[in-house]
């Protein structure tokens, strides 16, 4: 019963990640810097769930082929039991540093416990530490299968304790996702532990794998393709929930940009110089905010900054000529053709005000257009 349960459960899990990684290569987003480590995490624990179900199936079966077609399996799913644990280490640092030299140090250093677990295995065809086939073909777990039980355990509040120290890094969204991914393997690996023939801890590892799918794809949706911010589908939501938070709690401030003379720009430089100038923008808007700031295009050569928590004019204008410094910085550089300048339009979202999320996003457009008539 166990060996048919398990089997099914893996095989359902590979089909889920074969679908996952078949629209990611649809999608052209096999060799993005930004999904690598997920892709790398997708292929690891595929391994693992064939080797694992390879395991059952060939276990307690007589024959001598039986017998070491059972002890190569294992030896191979032993070895890379704990690489989908490494590059889910990975993955968090990544998400945390990006590609730093940061990360690449801890890259290293991560791979030092999965290639002693590498030696272990290897030794364990002596020694039986972590594992033994008996002469008639039933698998046992070794004396010292706690050790691999430890490096996965390592790894697992490596990921959660860096995601806990760097919550600032981090947006609130993939900051709960990072942290809630580890409960389903880890409630699985538990009752594998405790029950041998229980579902395994990889079967939860694929249900996560899937949320944080379901979760990137959420986040295309509401992302502009040509800057890679929020679009205006995600705005209105966005500060509706602000409002909502407000009424209760601290209030939220908005700005609204529009970007001087862009038609001259795509007139005079053509299209591809004006879609660099909105990417660009973006770049240099998320440079001078908050890793928690909401940036969005609203349209064309429009933008609008949603700051979470900010209630203070002197902080608000601080944020502005953050901004504003950023942009003259770039020009100063004078990489591009032409300047970036900006008209701006900031304000406090009062409390009992009342206003809804486009009478707001309206307010700030008018104070735009003002400090564009005034300079």
């Amino acid at each position: 019963m166990y060996t048919a349960l398990q089997v099914s459960l893996n095989l359902f899990s590979l089909v889920i990640l074969l679908m996952i990684l078949v629209d990611l290569k649809y999608q052209d987003e096999l060799h993005s810097p930004n999904q690598f480590n997920y892709i790398e995490l997708l292929h690891a624990l595929m391994i693992v769930l064939v080797l694992e179900a390879l395991g059952w199936v060939v276990d307690k079966r007589p024959g001598i082929a039986f017998r070491t077609a059972n002890i190569c399996t294992n030896t191979a799913y032993f070895i890379m039991d704990a690489f989908p644990a490494f590059f889910w280490a990975i993955y968090v640092t990544y998400n945390i540093f990006g590609r730093t030299r940061t990360y690449n140090r801890l890259r290293l250093l991560l791979l030092c416990p999965a290639l002693i677990n590498v030696g272990l295995c290897i030794a364990n065809l002596f020694n039986g530490w972590m594992f033994t086939v008996s002469a008639d073909n039933v698998y046992e777990r070794g004396e010292r299968f706690y050790l691999l039980v430890l490096i996965l355990v390592f790894y697992v509040a490596y990921a959660n304790l860096m995601v806990i120290m760097n919550k600032k890094r981090l947006s609130v969204r993939a900051y709960h996702t990072l942290l809630l991914f580890s409960i389903p393997p880890i409630i699985g690996g538990a009752l594998q532990f405790l029950f041998y023939g229980m579902p395994s801890i990889w079967t939860g590892a694929t249900l996560m794998l899937l949320m944080i799918y379901l979760n990137i794809q959420r986040i295309k949706l509401g992302a502009d393709p040509l800057t890679g911010i929020s679009n205006r589908r995600d705005i209105s939501s966005y500060i509706k929930d602000r409002i909502r938070e407000s009424a209760t709690g601290v209030s939220f401030s908005g700005i609204f940009i529009d970007i001087n003379n862009f038609k001259s720009i795509n007139d005079t430089h053509g299209h591809v110089m004006g879609d660099r100038a909105l990417q660009l923008t973006a770049d240099l808007l998320r440079k001078s905010t908050r890793k928690d700031d909401f940036i969005a295009r609203y349209g064309g050569d429009e933008f609008l900054i949603i700051l979470p928590k900010l209630e203070d004019r002197v902080a608000l204008d601080k944020m502005v000529s953050r901004i504003k410094n950023e942009f003259e910085g770039w020009n100063k550089l004078s990489i591009l053709p032409f300047d970036l300048s900006l008209s701006i339009g900031s304000s406090i979202y009062e409390k009992g005000s009342e206003l809804t999320a486009e009478q707001f996003i309206r307010h700030l457009d008018t104070l735009m257009y003002k400090s564009r008539q005034m300079s």
